[in-house]
């Protein structure tokens, strides 16, 4: 239909400008996809390539920060948007996506598990506006907690509510959280295979 089409204009708009390096534009097309998958298309496939479009486009722009000053955006902006991208993703029957999902979510949670954060924000929320100016470059050893620890000792809503209010305990199970989500690719990448062996 028209909306599909306006669609599928505009993702190829955005191509050529992010060639361009026409950054404000290419936000207002981004819009104008949401806008058109939220109440025209009504698609969970065409939600989740929004999404995704947005991630890339945070990722374009985002601006250069010491190391715990990109922890903060890290935790506050792409890993929304991401976990927002697998449970669009994970509605579709395209695996393709669902596995491009998998894959960021590890790569921002091994880059978190990198980055320095400051003792003195154990009980800061991450939405705090004041985060930025309280982050220290000074950090003690960092001591990363285990998966099997993450997997017994905590339910998946409190997962969500401790990563969005706790830097320190974010910190400390990164690297848990990575091998986490990449035991769910693996679960997610042999049923891929399997469904493409089955296919020939």
């Amino acid at each position: 239909n028209q909306a599909e089409c306006r669609y599928i204009v505009n993702l190829l708009l955005i191509k050529v400008l992010y060639y361009l390096n026409l950054k404000r534009d290419i936000n207002k097309h981004i819009l104008l996809i949401d806008n058109l998958a939220k109440y025209y298309i009504k698609n969970v496939i065409y939600l989740a390539i929004v999404k995704r479009y947005q991630i890339q486009y945070e990722e374009y722009v985002s601006p250069t920060l010491g190391p715990d000053k990109r922890f903060v955006y890290l935790s506050t902006t792409l890993l929304p948007l991401c976990k927002e991208y697998i449970k669009l993703s994970n509605q579709c029957t395209d695996l393709t996506l669902r596995l491009d999902g998998y894959k960021r979510i590890i790569n921002i949670y091994i880059e978190l598990s990198k980055l320095s954060v400051s003792s003195n924000l154990s009980t800061t929320s991450l939405s705090s506006s004041s985060v930025y100016s309280n982050i220290s470059t000074s950090s003690s050893k960092e001591v990363f907690a285990s998966l099997d620890k993450l997997e017994t000792f905590y339910k998946d809503d409190d997962i969500e509510i401790l990563e969005s209010n706790n830097m320190l305990w974010l910190k400390e199970f990164s690297k848990a959280r990575a091998k986490q989500w990449m035991k769910r690719l693996r679960l997610i990448d042999s049923s891929f295979n399997h469904n493409n062996q089955r296919a020939l």
